[in-house]
């Protein structure tokens, strides 16, 4: 990828790519970006163990939605690996694949704890506007606790790339090593029910209201995976539940305080057990604060939402999931 090495063509191509796809251009400018580094990894001697999960893998590689995010998010598959060898692994990893980008060491947000790193760097920026509740940084979380199963190989390319092709200038999607590549990518059924425990651990949190509003990208991400008819069978049923198991003994190998959310049923989790009361306490942040992420505006109704909601609940309370240990 050489596009950011002429500013000028750059700017524009930015530009005409955000007008042909009706996106910011501060969000295509991003996405180039995450792509920057998603095309780094492939390319290096790391590219087998690191697994890309989470929302923007359902954006960039699954294709399942239309919102943007401002993390890269791996799991790193490293069976075999002594504690210092994965934390140097990671550590060289995450500093090959984020070359070029400028890292960023005094962010309140960064977090380095052995087999877990959360760092963020800065993008050469060269479009203004507003970010929404996204963030004009870039965020890598790397952790080696789990194992990142089932994955599979998905083709990956930029916004840029996708509006080139769609306007017939697949000659500078060539020109400037835009083409599409390869990466690892945790497979769907994984992605819901993490998304799904993520929804759990938050409605049992202190003050569930405010860390359900945080996670309310997840609400979006399971109603558009349930709304795709590849998936929506995973919604019914208990077509969930194995996932879901492993999820939560995941969370437990992962968290020293999974229990906080794990040692109770759950089925008791409000976000699905009081779905409907909860909803009314949280939608606007969903409609007002989330909705300028979603850039097609094709933001789930209410409806949606709750049929997605009871959905999740139907699985779990019928299976009576207890606490593991």
């Amino acid at each position: 990828m050489n596009l950011h090495k002429n500013t000028d063509t750059f700017v524009k191509i930015i530009q005409a790519s955000a007008d042909h796809l009706s996106i910011p251009a501060v969000y295509v400018e991003k996405d180039y970006w995450v792509t920057y580094i998603l095309r780094n990894l492939s390319r290096s001697i790391y590219k087998e163990r690191p697994i890309f999960k989470g929302g923007t893998s359902l954006s960039k590689a699954h294709k399942l939605i239309h919102r943007f995010s401002e993390d890269i998010d791996f799991a790193f598959h490293l069976p075999g690996f002594s504690g210092n060898q994965i934390k140097n692994y990671i550590r060289d990893a995450e500093a090959k694949i984020t070359h070029g980008l400028v890292y960023l060491p005094d962010h309140p947000g960064e977090s380095k704890h052995g087999l877990f790193r959360k760092t963020w760097f800065r993008y050469p920026r060269h479009v203004n506007g507003e970010f929404a509740q996204a963030s004009p940084e870039l965020l890598l979380e790397i952790n080696a606790f789990t194992t990142p199963e089932p994955y599979s190989l998905k083709p990956v390319y930029s916004l840029i790339a996708e509006s080139l092709n769609v306007m017939g200038r697949s000659d500078l999607v060539k020109i400037f090593g835009l083409v599409a590549f390869e990466v690892n990518v945790l497979n769907i059924e994984r992605t819901a029910a993490e998304k799904i425990m993520g929804l759990i651990r938050a409605s049992r949190e202190e003050n569930a209201e405010k860390h359900l509003k945080a996670k309310i990208r997840h609400i979006y991400d399971l109603c558009l995976i349930k709304r795709d008819e590849t998936y929506s069978a995973l919604f019914a049923d208990n077509n969930l539940l194995s996932m879901l198991m492993k999820v939560m003994a995941a969370d437990r190998q992962q968290f020293t305080c999974a229990g906080n959310w794990l040692d109770r049923p759950i089925y008791e989790a409000t976000i699905f057990s009081d779905a409907a009361s909860l909803w009314q306490k949280i939608k606007t942040e969903f409609h007002v604060g989330f909705a300028p992420l979603v850039y097609d505006n094709d933001l789930p109704g209410d409806d949606e939402v709750m049929s997605m909601l009871e959905a999740v609940q139907a699985q779990i309370f019928h299976s009576a999931i207890a606490p593991a240990h």
